[in-house]
């Protein structure tokens, strides 16, 4: 049997007159969906979320551990904003914003993805004689004397999912630049090496923009200078990327195209210098008391 259900304001309804809504809400209205069909505790589910609906399948099973244990498949159909062409996935926000002013974003749970995140970051400190390097929520650089790289990683995978349920990616490198790209190379669920020895030809022909660290502005600044490809960026003249970039980031870009960096892990705890918080609003404010009372909520959230 296939059951369909709409989410509050899925169908072009005005949002407003069901309150502030988020992902958790959303997935706790599914998951009272559910539980109403009383179906046989042993039951089995597959479901299938389109667009924002993928979302909230992931919320649900977080959120719903005994109903996640009856679900023996995920369909997850255009869950990126495919619809959207001007907002592309993985845009930042106030980008997409701004190209999409009609756009409903719901806000992030961020305490769900900071608890799961403890639980992989537990994992991979739980892992023999690692060292572990936080990078943020979802990444880290785990450093490890092994012979069989290979083997290593492909147990890291199998603790991470045991422990969390999670799939990861897992990029292989002598240097940390190069396991930083790797990862790329590897997902998804996969791994993949790059060493001194096939650096150049993984990556020589590839974009400079595919690097770990250089954005579209830095790419485009490069390009000036003739540096369109990783390859061009390992042979550039370092005296004309200090000309370009400085003294401290011209040698440094360099080396990024040469895959050069630490061969360490660095385990030093990260220290935030500062903090912030943040809210998107669904409708401009539009009067200074308005103004003042987002400021205060926001400051008082810090």
């Amino acid at each position: 049997e296939l059951l369909g259900y709409a989410g509050k304001g899925s169908k072009g309804g005005e949002l407003h007159q069901y309150g502030e809504l988020d992902l958790p809400t959303l997935a706790d209205d599914l998951a009272q969906v559910v539980e109403e069909l009383d179906l046989p505790a042993d039951h089995r589910l597959v479901l299938l979320g389109h667009s924002m609906g993928g979302m909230v399948t992931m919320q649900l099973l977080e959120r719903h551990p005994g109903l996640a244990a009856r679900v023996d498949g995920l369909v997850w159909l255009a869950t990126s904003p495919g619809g959207m062409a001007s907002s592309p996935f993985g845009m930042p926000l106030r980008t997409a914003a701004k190209r999409c002013p009609d756009a409903v974003f719901l806000p992030v749970d961020f305490p769900a993805y900071e608890r799961v995140s403890a639980e992989v970051m537990g994992t991979l400190r739980g892992l023999p004689d690692a060292a572990v390097q936080v990078l943020g929520w979802d990444e880290a650089f785990v450093g490890l004397d092994t012979e069989d790289p290979a083997a290593a990683a492909a147990a890291i995978q199998r603790a991470v999912l045991g422990a969390t349920g999670l799939h990861c990616s897992i990029g292989i490198g002598d240097t940390t630049v190069r396991a930083k790209n790797a990862t790329d190379l590897g997902k998804p669920r996969g791994t993949f090496q790059l060493t001194r020895e096939n650096w150049l030809a993984v990556m020589g022909g590839r974009p400079v923009r595919d690097l770990w660290g250089i954005g579209s502005r830095l790419s485009q600044r490069m390009a000036g200078l003739s540096i369109i490809t990783v390859a061009d960026l390992a042979a550039a003249d370092e005296a004309g990327l200090v000309a370009e970039f400085g003294p401290r980031t011209g040698p440094y870009l360099l080396g990024l195209g040469r895959g050069a960096g630490p061969d360490r892990v660095d385990e030093t705890p990260w220290v935030a210098r500062a903090h912030g918080h943040e809210r998107t609003f669904q409708e401009d404010l539009a009067t200074p008391e308005q103004v003042r009372g987002a400021l205060d909520e926001l400051a008082g959230a810090v």
